[in-house]
């Protein structure tokens, strides 16, 4: 994506770190991830205590690469948030006479001094669920042209995206070390029931995928005719974010029908089982 000019030297010297092709977050910067998901998803049920020391070294590699991998993604989600957050917040609209110089100056100003808010990500969340999310940002900015706004939603997305990994590896984390606890107590209590229950609790936190993002190819993000890249609908991305959690296909598929009947003009009814 062609970005704006980041308005700071700091947003400027993480340009590096920032990737705003939502595919290539998807689908790329994974290798050293991909081997160990695919060498932990060969991994078979424990049939005796004589399987867990494979096992177990399996898992204990693959900490270390969600470690690295989480570090990259952290790096990432704040390097987009920066980039998101000052294109939302400075002007970029060319300004044609001296009253709009001077107010867009006077913006700028303000912002620099700390008399005007600035964006927030929580802020561009919201901004992801409207169907007027161009409209919102220009009347948080006037100073905003269209291409930053388009540049905005681009990056918040992508910022979006990458802490929703953070989170998700953390929570693999946590499955991570249950698993590796429970192998160790098997090995004692020569029970494999339960550590068979927390290697298929870490292996569904693993493979878990984002039912509404659409790979179409590899990862180079663009949307021409025969180049690959992501289709997602921000709004899920968006509720993932805000409530930490990642939505269940049966979830996805549930609101997708909702909507289709408020489309068509239907009511619908659904029951919600607790428990």
């Amino acid at each position: 994506s062609n970005l704006a000019k980041p308005e700071s030297a700091e947003a400027r010297g993480v340009q590096r770190l920032l990737d705003c092709s939502v595919a290539k977050v998807e689908a790329g910067e994974k290798s050293p991830l991909d081997v160990a998901l695919r060498r932990a998803k060969g991994m078979f049920t424990l049939q005796s205590v004589d399987d867990i020391p494979d096992v177990y070294e399996c898992f204990d590699g693959l900490r270390q690469t969600l470690l690295h991998q989480q570090q990259l993604d952290r790096r990432g989600a704040f390097a987009a948030r920066l980039w998101a957050t000052e294109l939302a917040s400075y002007p970029s609209a060319a300004t044609t006479t001296k009253a709009q110089q001077h107010e867009a100056l006077l913006h700028r100003v303000m912002l620099v001094v700390g008399h005007a808010p600035r964006s927030s990500l929580a802020e561009l969340s919201q901004v992801a669920m409207s169907t007027t999310a161009t409209d919102d940002l220009c009347r948080g900015n006037p100073f905003l042209e269209a291409a930053a706004s388009t540049s905005v939603v681009h990056a918040s997305t992508v910022a979006l995206l990458r802490f929703c990994r953070v989170e998700q590896i953390g929570r693999c984390l946590l499955q991570l070390a249950d698993a590796l606890r429970t192998m160790v107590e098997a090995q004692e209590t020569k029970r494999l029931d339960e550590a068979n229950a927390a290697i298929s609790a870490l292996l569904a936190q693993l493979f878990a995928t984002r039912q509404y993002v659409k790979l179409r190819g590899s990862n180079t993000g663009s949307h021409e005719e025969g180049i690959p890249h992501a289709d997602l609908d921000p709004r899920y991305l968006a509720f993932e974010y805000n409530f930490g959690v990642v939505l269940w296909k049966r979830q996805l598929e549930l609101s997708e029908g909702l909507l289709a009947k408020e489309t068509d003009g239907q009511s619908a009814v659904v029951q919600l089982l607790m428990g």
